[in-house]
């Protein structure tokens, strides 16, 4: 996401609904969401811009 451009599309895509990174028998807390959150907001400087809504997707529905 750092290094993303102003016309950059990024996508992640990542485990969606699960919450947990599972390596062999430990399970460790991970979402995909929160850590995009967080990264957003260091690069907003702190603050997410005030436009941003979370999810910053929208489901696809087939």
């Amino acid at each position: 996401l750092q290094h993303a451009g102003a016309d950059d599309l990024v996508l992640i895509a990542g485990k969606g609904h699960e919450t947990e990174q599972i390596i062999g028998a430990a399970r460790t807390h991970f979402d995909d969401r929160e850590v995009a959150r967080e990264c957003l907001s260091e690069i907003a400087g702190g603050e997410l811009p005030a436009d941003a809504e979370m999810p910053l997707w929208k489901p696809l529905r087939v």
